[in-house]
């Protein structure tokens, strides 16, 4: 089973050192990767197939609470 908090946290820290050394292209890709899977591990996986980014990015904003 994929553990999709934890490969947010590899894809995040994989940004941060490409960023840091230049490859701000593949931070971007790196940083982009970390979010999609904070927002699978947020809402779970698709009913079948995979996430369409619109439809990831939909679900994940109506699931997050932004209340103060």
């Amino acid at each position: 089973m994929i553990n999709y908090l934890q490969k947010a946290e590899e894809h995040f820290k994989a940004g941060v050192l490409l960023y840091m050394n230049g490859y701000y292209n593949d931070a971007i890709s790196r940083l982009y990767y970390s979010f999609r899977s904070i927002a699978i591990h947020i809402v779970g996986k698709p009913s079948k197939g995979k996430w369409k980014h619109s439809a990831l990015m939909r679900k994940a904003v109506m699931e997050i609470d932004l209340t103060p």
